[in-house]
């Protein structure tokens, strides 16, 4: 696409640090001890809603990927259903403090967009609170995922579309600089979602959150940008 088309598409210009640029491109913490102690935070995605049980969500299939390295691997997640960035900063990173943890996950944002939560209030949480994990795990590799393309589920009306998907690229790329400034991995789950996962075929019957296919391809892309 050329530039001129690019300017041409408002969400585009917003998040153009981020659509289609997964992936590190600044130093990232990163963890070799040979022992993994892994931590979730997020919402229903990173739970695995809508799979056919959770070792068949992103999270599930990515730890099996460790577990087969490392079989005395630990997963903790503290994801909730439902939760925002907010609900993250306030409940969940509290109730982990003092665990133990190789590797942090973040995976919030979508009831973000979902709930109308301003882009710029996002953008605040969101760097506090990678911020906050890595002062509470330092030596940790973070991973943030960003925030999903929610406008793709058939269950969401036409007119709304063209917003949510525009705030899911805004809150998107905020997560992204969120994960720079923690020197954190970033898995750009905005361009993946848009561009990949097709809705007849990659959601669940909620029609809403993906079903095992779909986990299983935002899985294979996640461990090739950061795992």
């Amino acid at each position: 696409m050329r530039a001129g088309s690019l300017r041409s598409l408002v969400v585009l210009v917003a998040a153009s640090a981020c659509v289609g640029c997964s992936g590190p491109r600044w130093h990232v913490v990163r963890n070799d001890a040979p022992h993994r102690d892994v931590i979730v935070f997020g919402d229903s995605l990173a739970l695995g809603v809508g799979a056919s049980s959770a070792q068949q969500g992103f999270v599930g299939l990515l730890f099996e990927r460790i577990r087969a390295a490392d079989p005395t691997a630990r997963l903790t997640n503290f994801a909730v259903g439902g939760a925002v960035a907010q609900d993250v900063a306030q409940t969940q990173v509290p109730g982990a403090s003092g665990s133990a943890a190789t590797d942090i996950w973040l995976c919030v944002g979508g009831n973000d967009v979902t709930h109308a939560t301003p882009t710029d209030q996002f953008s605040t949480t969101e760097r506090a609170l990678v911020a906050a994990l890595r002062a509470a795990w330092p030596q940790a590799h973070i991973v943030v995922f960003g925030v999903p393309d929610v406008s793709r589920s058939p269950l969401l009306p036409g007119l709304a579309k063209i917003k949510l998907h525009n705030d899911a690229a805004l809150d998107d790329a905020a997560a992204r600089d969120a994960a720079k400034a923690g020197a954190a991995d970033f898995i750009d789950l905005f361009s993946f979602s848009d561009r990949s996962l097709d809705v007849s075929e990659d959601f669940s019957a909620d029609a809403f959150h993906p079903n095992d296919r779909g986990y299983a391809a935002i899985a294979e892309f996640a461990a090739k940008e950061a795992f």
